[in-house]
C-alpha cells in the first residue's frame, strides 16, 4: 500500500503494484481500456469541438460503490496531438472531468459560489441552463495509473457531494 498525495490535505491509498509506471501522456484508447478494466463502461469519441473525450458510466461493483447509477461523467482529454493521427491514438497531456446535470429545480447562483469557495478540487458553473461540474488534471511531470485511479475515486466523491449540495440548496 502506498500514499498518493493529491493535495496538502488529501492522501489516497492505492493497493497493488500494477500501476507504478510513470506516464506523461495518455491516449483516448489507452484511457478507455484502463477504465474498462477498472469496471466502467466507456465510450470514446470526439466532442462537439473535435476534442477527444471518453464518456464513463459506473457499472457492476463500481455502480454500487459510489455515485448513483444515473450519474455518469465525461473525461475530455487536453493537450492532444498530433492532429494528423486518428483522435483515438493521440497523446494527451491531461484531462478534465465533466458532469452535466439536470436537477429539475432552479438553482440560485449563490449555490455555485458556495461550492466554488468551500469545496475541493472541482468547480461548478452553469452553461446552457444546466449545472456543470469540472476538474482539470494535468499529467505534466508524470503520474502513475494508481494516481489516475485515485482521481476517479475523488471525482466520484466530489460529484456525489455536489449532488447533495444541490439537493440541500432546495431547503434554503
Amino acid at each position: 500500500m502506498k500514499c498518493i498525495r493529491l493535495s496538502a490535505m488529501l492522501c489516497v491509498f492505492a493497493f497493488g503494484a500494477a500501476a507504478d509506471e510513470v506516464i506523461h501522456t495518455v491516449s483516448p484508447a489507452t484511457l478507455k481500456t484502463h477504465l474498462e478494466k477498472q469496471g466502467y463502461e466507456v465510450f470514446a469519441h470526439e466532442d462537439e469541438n473535435d476534442q477527444p473525450q471518453v464518456l464513463v458510466r459506473p457499472i457492476g461493483e463500481q455502480a454500487a460503490a459510489g455515485v448513483e447509477e444515473r450519474v455518469g461523467f465525461a473525461m475530455r482529454l487536453t493537450g492532444c496531438g498530433p492532429d494528423e493521427i486518428p483522435f483515438y491514438d493521440r497523446a494527451c497531456d491531461g484531462f478534465e472531468y465533466h458532469a452535466y446535470l439536470t436537477p429539475g429545480f432552479p438553482i440560485n447562483d449563490k449555490v455555485y459560489d458556495a461550492w466554488n469557495s468551500d469545496f475541493g478540487h472541482s468547480r461548478a458553473y452553469v452553461k446552457d441552463n444546466h449545472p456543470r461540474l469540472a476538474w482539470r488534471v494535468s499529467l505534466e511531470g508524470g503520474v502513475t495509473w494508481d494516481h489516475i485511479n485515485a482521481t476517479v475515486v475523488i471525482w466520484r466523491a466530489e460529484l456525489a457531494a455536489f449532488l447533495e449540495h444541490l439537493d440541500a440548496s432546495m431547503l434554503d
